[in-house]
């Protein structure tokens, strides 16, 4: 009953401010081609929504911004299949901040959405009381019912694996929380499985897993790495967490490394909102860069073939 009422709140308070700050309209968008299109999505992270900002001069305006984005692609002439956040969605995963980003994602006209979880989303509270505020989150928004930050849905035929932490590791001078992760043994069984299946079931189409943080130290002993190694499907792993202001990409193996930029920059609309439009062909997968505040494409992107 709270958290409705905090959502409907939070609503009315954004809508509000939408009115009285009005923005530029968004320029439509089109894919490269939209009649040979197999999948579209577009990928932001780190939008580190707040329900009450510290900064007056910037207040509720992570939320905002985060609208003004979904309303660029919603206003895309073939609209992205499914809207995804690489972590850190919510600033500390509060209650309040849960219903702002509940607020602003139900603008969304997309059929799809994919949050992962970040550290700044779980470190705040104990870990299971964190959790269980995220997936009821998820849960509230998509009708779905996971009770893990770890899950896999499956899209326009195409595998999406979302990775997430299994504990929060204090600091060893228990000044807080480390933004490391941590995989037990029951999330790497169920990747290793879930990916056998993604292989039986869409054979020679890539899988995109997402992940709030790089994979972290040697590849050759990083139990998560080698599992998607090991699948017979190309891997596409996006992260966030770096609040980079630059896309790159690079391989190890049969893994492809995508770094997707901080989308909450500040109130500047010329480094904050960018991510990436994705798009999925037959035999190739296109990354555009995007700035989805001011409606702009940010240089021409790349793309790969698909083996």
């Amino acid at each position: 009953m709270l958290l409705t009422f905090l959502s409907k709140f939070a609503g009315i308070i954004l809508a509000l401010l939408m009115l009285f700050s009005p923005a530029a309209p968004p320029t439509p968008y089109e894919v490269t081609d939209a009649d040979t299109l197999s999948l579209s999505f577009a990928i932001i992270a780190d939008t580190h929504i707040q329900g009450i900002d510290t900064d007056a001069s910037s207040q509720f305006g992570e939320a905002i911004r985060l609208i003004r984005g979904i309303n660029d692609m919603n206003s895309a002439v073939t609209p992205p299949d499914a809207l995804i956040i690489a972590g850190d969605c919510t600033m500390n995963g509060q209650n309040m901040e849960n219903s702002f980003l509940q607020a602003a994602l139900a603008t969304s006209k997309l059929d799809n959405l994919i949050l992962a979880a970040g550290n700044h989303d779980l470190w705040e509270y104990e870990y299971n009381v964190s959790r269980n505020r995220f997936t009821s989150l998820y849960n509230r928004l998509t009708g779905r019912d996971i009770d893990k930050v770890n899950y896999a849905t499956k899209i326009e035929g195409h595998y999406f694996i979302v990775l997430g932490t299994d504990e929060n590791i204090p600091l060893p001078d228990g000044s807080g929380m480390s933004t490391a992760q941590a995989f037990h043994e029951a999330q790497l069984k169920w990747l290793e499985d879930t990916l056998a299946i993604a292989a039986n079931e869409t054979p020679g189409r890539p899988v995109f897993v997402i992940n709030h943080n790089p994979l972290a130290g040697d590849m050759a002993l990083n139990p998560v790495y080698n599992i998607l190694n090991a699948c017979e499907n190309e891997i596409y792993f996006f992260y966030g967490h770096m609040h980079s202001q630059f896309f790159t990409t690079t391989k190890w193996g049969n893994v492809r490394f995508v770094n997707v930029p901080a989308f909450h920059q500040g109130a500047d609309s010329k480094v904050s909102g960018w991510g990436y439009v994705v798009e999925v062909y037959e035999n190739r997968i296109e990354f555009r860069p995007r700035n989805f505040l001011t409606s702009e494409w940010l240089g021409s992107g790349f793309g790969f073939n698909v083996a």
